[in-house]
Formats: structure tokens, C-alpha cells, sequence
């Protein structure tokens, strides 16, 4: 199983905890699910800790994650939540367009709401190809001084996607081009000196 939560499209998950109405909490969600699942009790809020998400904004990006405490109030149902960090994030049209692999329902990315699916959600991710795990790219580099040619520093980066990584290089082919030109200016005016 897993809890799919969707909050408006300006909602950027940046944060530690959401609020949502309680009126919305197990809509798009099977009968036999919301019979057994619908009170808040300690049991419940431990049980839906212990599931994965997929929390989303209405048409835009989802992110993998866990739920880490409830608290419901007023008609209010406040989540805190962690994203995981090791997993790209994922457009949401892509799990809604795939209704049966995630038990979604066409127009489930339109509306914000919490459902509960009952789905292993890593082996959808898996089966749809839709889980990607972030690439870490290890480079390094060592500083030389132009005076006196000897390592001075040595740099490691990690860093973390295709785009960090193709922005990468071309920042240090700058930063190699910039050294070269510096290394050149450098000698010249020794040589004045």
C-alpha cells in the first residue's frame, strides 16, 4: 500500500508538514480501504507512517517520501512528511496516466486529496520504469600553483543528476579556461618583474 497525497499546484513540498481538509482524506480511495482506515486513531497514524508516499502538487511534480507524524484538528488533517532524497522527482501525469499500476483515477492529479492505494508502490515505480535513483558523480580535481607547480589543493565534488552533471562540466572547462588565461598573465608579468 501507499499514501498518495496532492496539494494545490503552487505547493512546493520544501517544507516539514501540510495541512489538508478532512473532508479530503481517503477520497479516490477504495470502500473496503476507508472502512478499515477512516478514524485517525494512534493505530491508523502508525500504520500510514509506515507506508511510502507519493506526495504531489495538482498537475505537477511528485515526490517519494514518508509520512512521519498526523495530527488531526478542527477539521484539519496536518502531516509532516520527509522527501527522499535519493529518488529523481516524478510528474504526476505519469502515475495518474497509469491507472492500473498505481490505482489512480483520471482526474485523481486535478483535485488535492489523500488516498490510500493499495499497491506495492516500489515495484509500480519499478514495473512502470518511472523510479529513477539520483546519479552521484564523483570529480576531482587538483589545484596546482601556478608559482610553484606544486599541488596545492585537492577538490572533490558529488554531484547530483544529469543536468548537475552537464552544467559541471562546462563550469570546469570555464574554470580550466579561466586558470590557463590567469596562468599565462601570471608568467608574463614575472617575466617583466
Amino acid at each position: 500500500m501507499y499514501n498518495l497525497i496532492v496539494l494545490p499546484s503552487k505547493y512546493r513540498w520544501d517544507g516539514e508538514y501540510a495541512n489538508l481538509s478532512k473532508e479530503r482524506y481517503l477520497e479516490y480511495t477504495d470502500e473496503t480501504l476507508i472502512a478499515a482506515y477512516s478514524e485517525l486513531d494512534e493505530k491508523t497514524i502508525a500504520y500510514l507512517k509506515s507506508l511510502p508516499a507519493i506526495f504531489a502538487s495538482e498537475m505537477g511534480d511528485a515526490y517519494i517520501g514518508q509520512i512521519t507524524d498526523i495530527i488531526e484538528r478542527r477539521g484539519e488533517v496536518r502531516f509532516y512528511y520527509m522527501i527522499d532524497e535519493q529518488y529523481e522527482p516524478l510528474n504526476l501525469s505519469d502515475i495518474t496516466n497509469r491507472t492500473f499500476d498505481f490505482d489512480t483515477h483520471n482526474f485523481e492529479c486535478s483535485r488535492s486529496h489523500w488516498a490510500l492505494k493499495d499497491v506495492d508502490l516500489y515495484k509500480a515505480l519499478k514495473t512502470t520504469k518511472l523510479l529513477k535513483e539520483r546519479k552521484a558523480q564523483n570529480l576531482e580535481l587538483n589545484v596546482e600553483s601556478v608559482s610553484t607547480g606544486q599541488t596545492a589543493k585537492k577538490i572533490s565534488l558529488i554531484e547530483n543528476s544529469e543536468e548537475s552533471e552537464r552544467k559541471s562540466k562546462v563550469d570546469w572547462q570555464t574554470f580550466a579556461a579561466i586558470a590557463t588565461i590567469f596562468g599565462v598573465i601570471i608568467s608574463a608579468i614575472a617575466l617583466f618583474l
